[in-house]
């Protein structure tokens, strides 16, 4: 049951109320000129680092890459006019890069349970190199949220700084973490289609 939801999800990934903009969008995408391709299924993150990526981007993985700020307009009239959901553009020439300064980037190296930025753990084609490097090279990955917590402090609280598990340390200090019941992100949907289908053979042939 849970491959086939898997499946179904990797299939149709705006099927939800909440992204019925972008479903619109992506469905008619060859009518407009510019709109590239959704956060969520362009950035892919390396095995292992599928939960700390999904909450790195947080609610950025439905925004909606176009190549300009026309590109985003359009869509937003087409939205409005056929009144079908509201989404977020991420037009490119307007995109700029977020960065760890090399300083406090230096001193993480040394803490415990520091494993890198979260824009060094994804791969994506050369076109989405600037929504990764605006979206993901200021957030740092910790193994644990004890670590999490240790690194946050040590960069006085201007980082997020997420775990392998998916939990957050926001700027500032606040906290979020946990995990909804059968939740699926369209980041995290392949993998653990992957780790199903493999528990799945090995349980048959047993």
């Amino acid at each position: 049951k849970r491959i086939s939801v898997l499946e179904d999800i990797l299939k149709d990934p705006f099927n939800s109320g909440a992204q019925s903009g972008v479903r619109s969008v992506m469905n008619n995408k060859a009518n407009f000129n510019g709109v590239m391709g959704v956060v969520g299924q362009e950035l892919i993150p390396e095995k292992g680092y599928e939960y700390a990526i999904s909450s790195a981007l947080g609610s950025s993985i439905y925004n909606i890459v176009c190549k300009d700020e026309k590109s985003a307009r359009d869509c937003i009239s087409f939205l409005k006019r056929n009144q079908s959901g509201r989404a977020t553009f991420l037009p490119l020439t307007v995109l700029r890069e977020h960065e760890i300064r090399y300083q406090d980037e230096e001193i993480c190296k040394q803490l415990k349970g520091y494993l890198g930025i979260a824009g060094d753990f994804i791969n994506c084609k050369q076109e989405y190199d600037r929504v990764a490097d605006s979206l993901l090279n200021n957030i740092i990955i910790a193994d644990t949220l004890e670590n999490a917590n240790d690194i946050a402090s040590a960069m006085k609280f201007n980082y997020k700084v997420v775990t392998l598990d998916g939990d957050v340390v926001n700027k500032g200090g606040s906290m979020t973490g946990g995990r909804v019941k059968n939740e699926i992100s369209i980041v995290t949907a392949k993998s653990e289609l992957e780790r199903c289908k493999e528990s799945y053979m090995s349980a048959k042939a047993q």
